[in-house]
Order: C-alpha cells, then structure tokens, then sequence
C-alpha cells in the first residue's frame, strides 16, 4: 500500500506541465522513485486511497484498480485529491483509460468527478444501466448526457479512451475518439474541489470494478482533433 501513495503523489507532482490549460495528470506507467515529495504539488493533495486499490499491469501499462462490494462502505477503492483547481461550471476536459469487469447494471460504477452530491451540484461521470453518463443537478433535480446501450457497447474487460467534454453549454462524451454522447446542458457550480475517482465520495460507495490509468484534468474544452489526437497515442 505504501507503495501505491508513493507513486500516487509522485506521478501527480511530476506530471504537471505548461500545457495548455493542464491542471493535473496521472500517469501511472511512468511515476518512478522512491520517496514522497514534500510538498504536495499544483493540483492538491491526495487525501485519501481506498484499502482494495492495486496496481495491476495490462498490455499497454500499469492501471490502478479500484474494486469493491456496493453494500461494503468505506472500503470502495479509488483515490480522491482534495483542493484540485478544476471550476466545473466552467469549460473543461478530464481524460482517462479505464477498464470495467462488472455488469451489475443495477449500481452505479464510479469513474471520476467533483460534486457535492449524488444529484449535484457540480459533476459526476459514471456508468449506470449499460451506458456511461455525465450528470450534474441541482441537488434535487439531475441533468445527464449518456450513451445508448443499444448502440454503444462498454468496454467490458479491455482497456478504453474516455474523454469527457464540457464547453460551458454543452457535456459530450467520447469512446476511444468517437463521439458517443452529446447534450446541452448546465454543471452547476459546486463548493467542493475534490476530484475523486474511481469511487463515490471518497471510497464510500459504487467502486468502478476496473482500472484507471493516464488521467488528465484541463480547465478548458479540447476539441475534436485534440481527442482523436490523445486517443490514438493512447492505442499505441
């Protein structure tokens, strides 16, 4: 475990760049060393990882795991960085790879975002009933883009490119490059500044049963070519 946090806070202090609009990356293939940084970076600190999260190795790198029961709260896996400078009212872009083993559609399987509720404010993106959605809310009422299960297939037990996309008016959703949802919509502001992954809240709740790897938070929209872009590299 203790090597995960030293990896964890290694690849987010060292990942940082002057890219555009890059507020923080995680790249868990490439994060090498053998001692914490001591202060904690840009992007905030990681303030918590989950008790089950692992680090596991596919053919195209390392992924970290997160994996855990629905009803077993607390212990959900994923990791969350608390202070993260990502406004998510504002145009923005959070990529990743990602894995998911677990067809359950009845729960929710969390991915990443930064929210104050389950219905808002700010967002969440995750899977629920077959199809991936961005959703935001107003605490009571929730907005949501999402796939059609009867069109889009989840990547069930392989290695897949998702960008989530939001310019301000509009949240869409892309598969390896391919635009698969797209809607007009409103993120509500938010108070926290939380980036959570891989878990609800935390590690409370609706772990994602699969992997994460090669994250990247923008406080801007990428556009079409710039997806496609980062797609492909990460097929290579």
């Amino acid at each position: 475990m203790r090597r995960i946090w030293i990896i964890l806070a290694i690849a987010l202090c060292a990942g940082v760049s002057a890219e555009d609009g890059l507020l923080a990356r995680w790249d868990f293939a490439d994060a090498k060393g053998a001692d914490v940084p001591s202060s904690p970076g840009p992007a905030g600190e990681i303030v918590n990882l989950g008790s089950t999260a692992r680090l596991v190795a596919d053919s195209r790198g390392i992924l970290l795991r997160c994996e855990g029961g629905y009803k077993d709260r607390n212990k959900a896996g994923g990791f969350a960085v608390s202070k993260l400078d990502l406004d998510p009212a504002k145009p923005f872009t959070v990529l990743c790879d990602f894995t998911i083993d677990d067809r359950d559609f009845k729960e929710f399987h969390e991915l990443f975002g930064v929210f104050d509720g389950e219905r808002g404010p700010g967002f969440r993106v995750c899977v629920f009933y077959g199809s991936i959605y961005i959703r935001s809310g107003d605490g009571k009422k929730v907005v949501q883009a999402g796939t059609n299960p009867a069109t889009v297939q989840l990547p069930f037990g392989r290695r897949a490119r998702l960008a989530a996309v939001y310019d301000g008016t509009r949240a869409e959703l892309y598969l390896d490059g391919v635009k698969v949802a797209s809607k007009e919509m409103k993120i509500t502001p938010c108070k926290s500044r939380t980036f959570t992954c891989g878990s609800f809240r935390v590690g409370f709740a609706y772990p994602l049963n699969g992997g994460l790897g090669r994250l990247a938070v923008y406080q801007r929209a990428l556009d079409f070519a710039e997806i496609v872009e980062d797609a492909l590299e990460s097929m290579q």
